[in-house]
């Protein structure tokens, strides 16, 4: 059974700027995380590591390998290594070993941890005008850093990095004990960074592969996909920042209702508006 650890902090402000006036509320968060994750890749044995796939030719569907100059079966399904290609031997050094056989497969299963930090803050005052109108503004923000792990410990553990923020100003105003009106502007920004995998290295250059130059705009290690086994879980193609803008918008919106006991009842909804996060629910969701 893996271990988690979660540790969270939490810290709260709230009271009055200008009495009977102008309130605000203020609150910060951060949550973090630390968890095993199970990788059960699978991965050549070490007699395939050493050219030696006979084991390949047992059972009902034997698995013949040719020389792809002759087009000839290798003797007993054996490579030799003076045909081993600089370009393989690079890869192979970053494939786990074997620790555990299941079957006729080959697999390396090992534990890795996750680390995930969260922080999130909200910021609100709200201020009244006149009788009859209000003027609210508030300021959220969340960052998420994570720390992944590669299936392949040789491939260390690339950093993602997310942040979220929102802006609301509004000024509601009362036509009357049955009417009100909202005008709202809106503002709300997400962005993700994807951390490469192994960033700074060439790998086709000291790999000795050509071809492929210039085709990332970051060197790092690629994602590679090998027939029959666990492949390289590398960088993305796209290694741009990703975000999501939408900015000022506008909305007005009229209301009516029907309070009863008026007086008792407008307090206690003050204070569940300082309560309730209804941005926070929403970016969470996303």
């Amino acid at each position: 059974m893996n271990r988690c650890a979660v540790m969270s902090m939490a810290s709260r402000w709230v009271g009055p700027i200008r009495r009977d006036r102008t309130f605000f509320f203020a609150d910060v968060e951060r949550t973090g995380l630390r968890q095993g994750l199970d990788f059960n890749n699978v991965v050549p044995s070490l007699a395939m590591r050493g050219g030696d796939f006979s084991e390949l030719l047992a059972g009902s569907r034997p698995v013949i390998i040719t020389d792809p100059l002759t087009r000839l079966p290798f003797r007993n399904n054996q490579i030799p290594a003076s045909m081993f290609s600089p370009q393989a031997l690079f890869f192979l050094k970053f494939l786990p070993e074997p620790n555990i056989r299941q079957g006729t497969t080959s697999r390396a299963s090992l534990t890795n941890n996750i680390a995930i930090d969260t922080t999130k803050a909200d910021i609100r005052i709200d201020h009244q005008i006149t009788a009859s109108d209000q003027l609210m503004g508030r300021y959220s923000i969340s960052d998420n850093a994570e720390s992944d792990p590669n299936p392949f410990p040789a491939l260390g553990r690339p950093n993602l990095h997310s942040r979220a923020q929102s802006a609301v100003l509004s000024e509601t105003h009362f036509l009357s004990p049955k009417w009100i009106n909202t005008v709202r502007i809106s503002y709300y920004r997400s962005i993700f960074l994807f951390g490469p995998v192994l960033e700074g290295s060439n790998v086709n250059q000291m790999a000795g592969i050509q071809g492929f130059a210039g085709l990332s705009s970051i060197d790092s290690f690629p994602s590679i996909n090998i027939a029959g086994f666990t492949g390289f879980s590398g960088s993305p193609g796209d290694q741009r920042p990703k975000s999501n803008r939408r900015e000022c918008e506008l909305r007005r919106s009229p209301s009516c209702g029907f309070p009863a006991r008026a007086p008792r009842v407008w307090p206690s909804c003050r204070r569940s508006v300082f309560s309730c996060h209804p941005w926070t629910e929403r970016w969470a969701a996303r």
